[in-house]
């Protein structure tokens, strides 16, 4: 019996010795789904060749005018790759799209550095219903015309037992006399 295994090592390579300061900005803003749920995903870019490690990110949405927060998500011991685009979702809590326009605030921190972010984007009523109807555990309302064929064959069921039932008896009374 052979055994074979394999393992993957990281290896980072530097050209340069000098620090590069890294640098985030904030791509485009959009609706989509993560895990089957309803998100608003954020495209957060790092511009420069710098890792980002223990990073700590606060996203709030907002309506567009709104001070309260409709949603918020906390994350922290993220890593960014080096010029890289990381997508980060905020789920909408089983929540489904409505449509207009809304506003995202987002504050990154990375060891000593911080970026605050915030962009408006619209959702629009062709987006909320696509992805909406495509979310797992939606249960679109039923459509309940259907139980009158239910209804109809169970009866045309019943009806033909009863008439095999009376043919049956009939057959019998005539044997019997």
């Amino acid at each position: 019996m052979r055994n074979r295994y394999a393992y993957a090592v990281a290896v980072l390579l530097k050209s340069k010795t000098a620090v590069v300061a890294p640098d985030l900005k904030l791509g485009d803003v959009e609706v989509g789904q993560m895990n089957g749920t309803n998100s608003v995903i954020a495209n957060v870019r790092n511009v420069k060749p710098a890792y980002l490690n223990k990073v700590k990110m606060t996203t709030k949405i907002y309506k567009e005018k709104g001070k309260k927060p409709l949603y918020t998500r906390n994350q922290q011991n993220i890593q960014i790759a080096p010029n890289s685009v990381m997508p980060a979702t905020t789920p909408l809590n089983n929540d489904a799209f409505v449509p207009g326009k809304y506003r995202i605030e987002m504050v990154i921190h990375a060891g000593n550095r911080s970026w605050r972010f915030q962009q408006v984007f619209t959702i629009t009523a062709d987006e909320a219903k696509k992805w909406n109807t495509a979310t797992l555990g939606h249960n679109p309302i039923p459509d309940n015309r259907q139980w009158w064929w239910y209804l109809g064959g169970g009866a045309l069921v019943g009806l033909m037992i009863i008439a095999y039932l009376i043919y049956r008896n009939q057959r019998l009374k005539r044997q019997v006399a």
